[in-house]
């Protein structure tokens, strides 16, 4: 656990930028960080720009062959666009040791505005901020037998920007899993620089009824203009801000055109507040069978809250870390060595669980890291000398 000063100020980690050259910076990363395992966490990794490369089998050391040295959740690649100085550019990210990431530019030479702006968007996707290490070994600490399965509980992969979490958490509601996947490969196909995902100001223009026969999101196609015309108008800024509660961020949220329940649990999560969990039919099911409870859609949501509430503040994540190994187990490999043809699977439809063994809240801080925690995530603070479920 991060060591804690006096007077309540934790040694948080930071991502420092350890080294630049020409095309390239590396990254400090904290302890038992895992490329792989951080990427491939979530299913936003999953969708379209993002192309996670695993290495495989065969000799060490190269794409697409196997690793034997017992680090190969760490290797592979990510491959996708991010935006630098108004231009889609195509950026790789990997580890090459246990505490370096390295940014890499194709392409184009680094400035010292383009490693700034890269530093923020990969620090955001890969939660790399103070409060992430801090949450991650928290969490992990407090779910001992989700963590030895997995070197990278705790952190869920999210996209380089607010606006791109938004839209994706609309291409999530009320569909299956392949039309996620295939309206967000049109997005990116159609109104994306080069393949990136589109702008605020790149789907501002766009009417709804071209975006609908474009990339098929349907009903949807108003919500995300909308979205995007207040987003490129300089609205929803305060999203950006780490530092913003999750009173104030629920509110914002709620205030999100066509962002149901579900849409704002979802991006209270993508936004670092796991207290509320987006319920669907997928939550449903993982009750019904991982857990063994009596569940329906119209009572998921208090189902749930009584199943995870003792996991707080992290209900989420715990629900969704138990949710994501069923899916590992579905495509028989962790999700970092997958075959991205299998992500397919990950549908109701493919999906039978066995009943599984989950443990108890698990009280795992100490008062002192508590409330460095809550000072960093603006929690309640709790005076009172007893230990904590954490």
């Amino acid at each position: 656990m991060p060591q804690v000063r006096r007077g309540g100020k934790a040694r948080t980690f930071t991502a420092a930028i350890l080294h630049t050259g020409r095309q390239h910076f590396d990254v400090r990363l904290p302890l038992k960080f895992s490329l792989g395992a951080t990427v491939c966490s979530y299913g936003f990794a999953m969708l379209a720009p993002n192309s996670w490369k695993p290495y495989r089998s065969g000799k060490c050391g190269r794409l697409g062959h196997r690793d034997t040295s017992g680090s190969a959740h760490r290797k592979g690649e990510l491959h996708r666009p991010l935006h630098v100085g108004g231009r889609a550019m195509q950026v790789v990210l990997r580890q090459p040791s246990a505490r370096v990431l390295q940014v890499r530019l194709c392409g184009a030479r680094l400035s010292s505005a383009a490693v700034s702006e890269l530093h923020r968007q990969v620090v955001r996707m890969l939660r790399l901020r103070p409060s992430d290490e801090i949450t991650a070994q928290t969490f992990a600490q407090g779910n001992p037998d989700l963590a030895k399965r997995s070197a990278g509980v705790g952190r869920l992969f999210r996209s380089p920007s607010v606006f791109e979490d938004i839209v994706k958490t609309f291409t999530l509601c009320n569909c299956g899993w392949t039309r996620t996947i295939a309206m967000n490969e049109k997005l990116c196909l159609h109104f994306g620089e080069h393949g990136a995902f589109p702008t605020p100001a790149d789907l501002a223009a766009v009417t709804p009824t071209r975006l609908k026969k474009a990339c098929g999101v349907g009903y949807r196609a108003e919500r995300i203009i909308k979205l995007a015309r207040c987003m490129r108008d300089g609205g929803l800024e305060q999203l950006s801000n780490p530092e913003l509660t999750v009173e104030d961020a629920r509110q914002s949220c709620a205030g999100i055109f066509g962002l149901g329940p579900f849409g704002v649990a979802n991006a209270l999560q993508l936004l670092g507040h796991y207290e509320d969990i987006p319920a669907d039919s997928e939550t449903t099911r993982h009750l019904q069978q991982a857990r063994g409870k009596r569940c329906t859609n119209q009572n998921v949501s208090s189902v749930a809250q009584k199943v995870y509430g003792d996991f707080a503040p992290f209900q989420f994540l715990r629900y969704w870390t138990e949710l994501w190994m069923t899916y590992e187990d579905r495509m028989e490999a962790p999700a970092w060595a997958a075959d991205s043809a299998s992500y397919r699977l990950l549908t109701a439809v493919h999906m039978e669980v066995s009943r599984q063994k989950y443990i108890r809240a698990k009280i795992c801080a100490s008062p002192e890291t508590l409330y460095s925690f809550q000072i960093l995530l603006q929690l309640p603070i709790q005076h009172t000398n007893d230990r904590h479920m954490y």
